[in-house]
């Protein structure tokens, strides 16, 4: 019976977000924001063919842009709140994957595992990038597109590769330096 519910919930979910698909950019985001555990003020951008699984279980902060084909996982089985927090000004370039959930390839069963995704304020994902369970990535910091996050990224670093590996420090100009934030997880 709990199986037969679970085929219910997603074949309705999918219906709704073929339909998505059909709706106007700004009607979209509107239509969204009812599904979000938490959603921020000025949204940039929810681009389509994004997918957002168990999305009660992420918040999302202020003026965040998500990308075409934007795949974003959050974990069933977890007893968090937010399996997936996104801070304020992020940019996720298309195709950009955040995977909460998994299993445990150890045992022949493979029983779920899960572990909290934590993308700090101006950070920028590129195009492709993965970022595996329980990884926080810091604040202002870049991934390279087709990078594979699997261990916490440093504020204002770049990071490139397949593991990702760091390749050098964000710059910023002279003109856009601003103080890091001072907000804690928990007040996302």
């Amino acid at each position: 019976m709990k199986l037969e519910l679970w085929y219910i919930y997603t074949w309705i979910f999918n219906l709704i977000y073929m339909l998505l698909e059909l709706f106007p950019m700004r009607l979209r985001c509107l239509f969204l924001r009812l599904f979000f555990g938490k959603i921020g003020r000025d949204i940039r951008l929810i681009d389509y063919k994004s997918y957002f699984r168990y999305p009660h279980k992420i918040s999302i902060g202020s003026s965040v842009a998500i990308n075409r084909g934007c795949f974003f996982v959050a974990s069933m089985s977890s007893d968090r709140k937010y399996d997936i927090i996104i801070g304020d000004h992020v940019v996720f370039a298309p195709n950009v994957k955040l995977l909460c959930a998994g299993h445990d390839y150890r045992d022949y069963t493979l029983p779920d595992t899960s572990g909290q995704i934590v993308i700090d304020d101006y950070a920028w994902l590129g195009e492709g990038a993965t970022v595996l369970q329980g990884v926080t990535i810091g604040e202002g910091a870049v991934i390279g597109a087709g990078s594979v996050v699997t261990k916490d990224i440093p504020p204002y670093t770049v990071w490139a590769g397949n593991p990702a590996k760091k390749i050098g420090d964000r710059v910023m100009n002279a003109d856009s330096v601003r103080e890091p934030s001072k907000k804690t997880v928990e007040e996302k």
